[in-house]
């Protein structure tokens, strides 16, 4: 113990009142304290008590490696978890994007059937599918629409055909006749 500074200085001169210090040398780890020895009111020497800190240190060596392992785990648990979710979540959002090509492709019968979780993700789904139901309902009227347009002007189309055609058949018809036909 003479070889440690700390320890000579306090053989040397003891300390006037008890004191703690740590030595950390290249094998050895100390934890030291020196008290003084008092007779009267005089210093008689100093007693000087050491202490291995090393099983200290190996535990905290030990507690320090399960941190870091434990916080590797959480980062890898974390990290599965966020790619399993994020994966989840952008297959949605695919078969959200395939049903929007399919459907600019005309088949507006096309829908996403989500059956997931109520989340944001679900409510959008829900939402474009009732989108979807709703465009499609409005084609649709509008196809019959056009139809029935398309039949109502057949009907006078086809009648004035057939009295142009009356004309060419009978080009020298009385002019009274020819009036009335145009």
């Amino acid at each position: 113990l003479t070889q440690i500074p700390q320890v000579s200085a306090w053989l040397r001169s003891p300390p006037s009142v008890t004191q703690l210090a740590q030595f950390r040398g290249p094998n050895q780890h100390l934890l030291m304290l020196a008290s003084p020895i008092r007779i009267g009111n005089s210093t008689a020497g100093v007693l000087v008590a050491t202490g291995s800190l090393a099983s200290l240190d190996a535990e905290q060596g030990r507690l320090i490696a399960l941190a870091e392992a434990e916080s590797v785990l959480v980062l890898v648990v974390a990290l599965v978890g966020a790619y399993f979710l994020l994966r989840r979540l952008l297959g949605t959002v695919a078969s959200m994007t395939a049903a929007a090509e399919e459907i600019s492709r005309g088949r507006l019968e096309r829908r996403l059937d989500y059956r997931g979780p109520n989340d944001e993700v679900g409510r959008l789904a829900q939402t474009f599918d009732g989108m979807l139901a709703r465009i499609s309902s409005a084609f649709r009227a509008q196809r019959e629409l056009v139809a029935d347009v398309s039949h109502q002007l057949r009907t006078p189309i086809t009648s004035i055909r057939g009295h142009l055609e009356l004309l060419q058949r009978h080009p020298d018809g009385s002019p009274e006749e020819t009036a009335a036909t145009l």
